[in-house]
């Protein structure tokens, strides 16, 4: 065992290993391989123009990702020979000659020259982006296809114009650049846009010692402006840091410096059409990033510069900031108090606020109080005649038993006004009737802390009676809980009188409709009763006749006298029908089965049917429910409805001359309708007022009353016009009890 421990060991190890290294694979193989882009400056790394658009460069590239960056710096502005350019070549071919490159980025003219000049031993095939370089030194340029970038966009004419908004008199115009090939071309440029300018007056010093240069900038005429282009190298050749120039001009000078690059604003020069280097870079380094990705770049165009002013210069040269253009940038301006503490001054003006608000309250308080008591004292006393003028009665009950009344309220229930008053001497007075719905109705009112709204008899000392109608509501302490209970009480006697009186006059009329609909129905109705009475006079006499006869047959005369007693309680049924259509009687309500209505209603008209040559047809249908109401008045609403059919019918001649009725259940409502086949309604929406009618002879009554009938009874009676041609009325009444027996049809 001690001697196999080694070799297993060892095969442990190789299969860790392998394990390792296939998961090492599996992980490469999963990441895609970085894009590797060379960066090419033509000036040295210390330039703060180079740091900027390095910065800009490098941010796209962190945003992306997964991008390899190398850089190179020729530094052309101080090695321009040729030698030092043949030997970029050879570091360039032993360092990268070997690496799979997808992109080269350069930035500066003399390094796209220097790319596109030994780009085939280089970079073949690798596409080519520049920047940094202005548009006028591409003009004689033929650059590859696969050759492209942004342009430089100094905008020396906006930074002239912004130079004479700012000094309405400038007339002298100083420009101050160096001797290095990107000073002379930059330099060369701004001189041809000042040449548009005739009116003023330019002076170089590109040749000009740098010391004198200093120099003479100390004592310039007052309408003179500095215009900083670049300084790489000054005129003897030593080179300089065009920020650090800038600077020390802007110390030196006694008028305005302006320049068009924005990290020279920040050394004292007044401002210009600023060019962002780290924007420019970041705009190169975005379409790279999609050149890369396969995407087509956004197409870019040279954008002129905005005007960036330092607000420190502003002042130092004591320019008013009302000719500082509308769409110029402030830079440097000092925070204002209530921008460097805004929190402070919010909570100092807020403490103030609230403190003013507070003593203001306190003022209006005291003076809403005072103008509140003698409100209410006046309220008090407006409301106290109100109260007796319209014979309100106000009282005021806490749950402690505690009563109180005005005097009008003692005297609706017959109390002195000396008299000691409790809950239950008021409870007293109230009609025996009525004591049990008051005291449940005041309850509910006490355990919901709502209202308390009640209509009851009141019965006087002397024996006489009146309705009270008596309203209040709940008022509650703080913690919830009900403590009194305030209201009105009003006489409602004489209402409830004239209610009495409209009710019996309804009663009245209802009663006079019956007779006037049976009065209307009196010669089929004598038709009707003629047939059973004929039948019994005939039956009486064949008896008399078999009586008189010795051979008689006891069958054939128990047959006869049959008859009679049937007939004569078929001739009972009609005059009973009749007598209960035209009987005044009190309305009495009751459980009543629809179909019964509807059997004794088909029994009175069926005469009449057949007077007007009319079928009648009945869909019932069987186990209604039962409905509350009364039956004569529910019996005057279905006859109704059927004289009016067959009137209808009578005066168009119709084909078919039939009446439909038919019974259902609905939404626990009893449904029952009339159809007739006539010529419809002329207006639906009027056959139910009071005084309109059809008729030539009608008053325009019979269904005003139908429908108060049926309201009165919970339902509704409503009337459409069929397409097929005719009217049908429905009848809804709300279901109460349910059948289990079948109803008889």
């Amino acid at each position: 065992m001690g001697r196999n421990s080694p070799a297993m060991s060892q095969v442990f190890f190789l299969f860790f290993a392998f394990g390792w290294l296939a998961q090492i694979g599996i992980a490469s193989a999963s990441e895609p391989s970085p894009k590797r882009v060379l960066l090419l400056y033509s000036e040295r790394a210390g330039i703060p123009a180079i740091q900027a658009i390095d910065a800009g460069l490098v941010e796209a590239f962190a945003a992306r990702g997964n991008v390899e960056v190398f850089s190179e710096y020729f530094d052309f502005a101080r090695f321009p020979a040729k030698k030092h350019a043949e030997g970029q070549v050879e570091h360039l071919h032993d360092r990268y000659g070997g690496l799979k490159l997808d992109k080269v980025i350069v930035v500066g003219f003399e390094t796209l020259k220097f790319v596109i000049q030994h780009r085939e031993k280089l970079f073949p095939g690798v596409p080519v982006t520049f920047c940094g370089i202005e548009r006028h030194l591409l003009s004689g340029t033929t650059l590859p296809p696969d050759v492209n970038g942004v342009v430089l966009n100094y905008d020396f004419r906006r930074t002239i114009e912004l130079a004479l908004k700012l000094q309405p008199g400038l007339k002298d115009v100083v420009c101050v650049f160096g001797s290095s090939a990107f000073d002379q071309q930059v330099g060369h440029d701004a001189l041809a846009a000042l040449a548009e300018y005739p009116q003023l007056r330019v002076r170089r010093l590109d040749t000009t010692p740098y010391a004198e240069i200093i120099e003479q900038v100390r004592h310039l005429p007052r309408n003179t402006m500095v215009f900083h282009i670049s300084m790489l190298r000054d005129s003897s050749g030593q080179t300089r840091l065009s920020p650090r120039v800038a600077e020390e001009i802007s110390n030196a000078s006694s008028v305005p410096v302006y320049s068009v690059a924005l990290h020279h604003l920040e050394r004292g020069v007044i401002g210009g059409a600023m060019m962002d280097y780290a924007a420019h870079g970041k705009e190169i380094g975005n379409e790279a990033v999609a050149r890369l990705d396969g995407r087509p770049p956004t197409p870019n165009e040279a954008a002129s510069s905005p005007w960036i002013i330092n607000w420190q210069a502003l002042k130092k040269w004591k320019i008013p900031e009302a000719l500082v253009p509308s769409d110029a940038l402030i830079k440097y301006k000092p925070p204002t108090l209530w921008e460097e503490h805004p929190g402070l001054i919010t909570g100092i003006l807020a403490v103030v606020l609230i403190q003013s608000i507070l003593i203001a309250l306190l003022l209006v308080n005291i003076g809403n109080r005072c103008r509140a008591e003698r409100a209410l004292a006046e309220s008090e006393e407006r409301m106290g005649l109100a109260a007796a003028a319209a014979g309100l009665g106000m009282w005021v009950w806490d749950v402690r038993g505690n009563t109180w009344m005005t005097e009008q309220g003692r005297a609706l229930f017959g109390f002195k006004p000396e008299a000691e008053l409790d809950y239950a001497a008021i409870l007293d007075r109230v009609h025996p009737e009525d004591r049990s719905a008051r005291e449940l109705a005041i309850k509910r009112a006490l355990d919901t802390r709502g209202k308390y709204e009640m209509e009851y008899r009141v019965q006087l000392p002397d024996g006489s009676m009146r309705w009270v109608s008596a309203r209040g509501h709940c008022v509650a302490e703080g913690n919830g809980k009900t403590v009194k209970l305030l209201g009105v009480s009003m006489d409602i006697t004489h209402r409830k009188q004239a209610e009495l009186e409209a009710l019996q006059q309804r009663a009245e009329l209802s009663h006079l409709s019956r007779v006037a609909l049976v009065g209307e129905m009196a010669t089929t109705l004598a038709h009707e009763l003629n047939q059973p009475l004929t039948a019994i006079v005939t039956n009486a006499s064949a008896a008399q006749r078999f009586i008189a006869h010795d051979d008689m047959d006891p069958d054939e005369l128990r047959e006869m006298l049959t008859d009679i007693a049937a007939d004569g309680r078929r001739a009972g049924d009609i005059i009973r029908g009749i007598k209960g259509m035209v009987r005044k009687v009190a309305s009495e309500r009751r459980k009543v089965d629809m179909i019964d209505v509807i059997n004794d209603v088909l029994r009175l008209v069926r005469a009449d049917a057949l007077a007007n040559g009319c079928a009648i047809t009945t869909h019932l249908e069987k186990n209604l429910p039962l409905v509350l109401g009364d039956p004569v008045q529910l019996q005057q609403v279905l006859l109704n409805l059927i004289v009016n059919a067959f009137d209808a019918m009578r005066r168009v001649p119709c084909e078919p001359c039939r009446v439909e009725i038919a019974s259902s259940l609905d939404n626990e409502s009893v449904e029952v309708s009339v159809r007739d086949f006539g010529p419809g309604l002329p207006d639906e929406d009027r056959v139910f007022e009071r005084f309109f009618s059809t008729k030539s002879d009608g008053m325009g009554m019979g269904l005003a009353i139908a429908r108060s009938i049926i309201e009165t009874h919970g339902g509704t009676l409503t009337a459409e016009n069929m397409s097929d041609g005719g009217a049908r009325f429905w009848l809804r009444l709300p279901a109460q009890v349910p059948i289990h027996e079948e109803a008889t049809v």
